[in-house]
């Protein structure tokens, strides 16, 4: 997003997430440790940013080289942002199925609009996607987690 090569995270969300999948320290170690990050800054300093932003980034991680030919995407997807679109024709909606079919697993945020039902925005309500919810320190979804269903007659998500 600043058009640089340093994906800096302002906000620390992103290095937080990171942390927890691959950390590697003298007291905390991540679920997966020897996994390897690759980070696209898609939203600016402010918190915001654009869909085509947000896509490009999408795109450059199923395929870094360009070429469909070769395997080099990445294995999995992590977006913690979202919006109140519940179009499931939204681009960003079609873009996280399509890094789905791919190949990838895409986890999505499913966002802080809640308590209510039907609160997940795009791209949570991704048919594809893997939508998460925030949780408590008991492992109960938090207050604030939007909920699904994202579009009439689709599963129940997070």
């Amino acid at each position: 997003v600043a058009k640089d090569n340093d994906p800096m995270d302002v906000h620390g969300h992103g290095t937080h997430v990171a942390s927890i999948v691959a950390g590697q320290s003298a007291t905390i170690t991540g679920v997966a440790p020897e996994a390897s990050i690759y980070a696209y800054k898609v939203l600016a300093d402010n918190g915001f940013g654009s869909t085509f932003d947000i896509i490009s980034a999408l795109e450059k991680a199923v395929d870094p080289d360009g070429d469909p030919q070769t395997r080099d995407g990445a294995q999995i997807i992590n977006m913690s942002l979202g919006n109140d679109s519940r179009d499931a024709t939204d681009t960003l909606v079609v873009a996280v199925n399509n890094a789905a079919t791919a190949g990838a697993l895409v986890v999505v945020a499913a966002g802080n609009s809640g308590p209510t039902v039907e609160s997940l925005g795009s791209p949570g309500i991704a048919s594809e996607a893997l939508t998460v919810a925030n949780t408590t320190k008991t492992d109960e979804v938090s207050f604030d987690s939007s909920r699904g269903p994202g579009v009439a007659g689709a599963l129940l998500k997070p």
